[in-house]
């Protein structure tokens, strides 16, 4: 999942929290953004627990790269539980 700290109408680290305090959600990978790292939200996104956190602007090749990175993490821990 990919999750903005400042939604409309939803707050980021709530959203991220409930993900994985639900156990039919806890798996899954969140990587979040922003574009306000300052005021500790970084540290905030992964004590919500989040995956990764990418600051915006973002670099859409490092984008991209990390979204497969954590999509192939996914994979070999599924892989792995079978």
């Amino acid at each position: 999942m990919i999750l903005d700290l400042m939604m409309p109408k939803v707050d980021g680290l709530q959203l991220c929290r409930s993900i994985r305090e639900n156990p039919d959600t806890q798996g899954i990978k969140v990587l979040a953004i922003t574009a306000f790292p300052e005021q500790d939200n970084v540290k905030k996104l992964y004590d919500a627990g989040a995956d990764l956190c990418l600051i915006k602007p973002l670099q859409i090749e490092h984008f991209k790269l990390e979204v497969v990175r954590l999509l192939n993490e996914a994979e070999r821990r599924a892989a792995a539980s079978d």
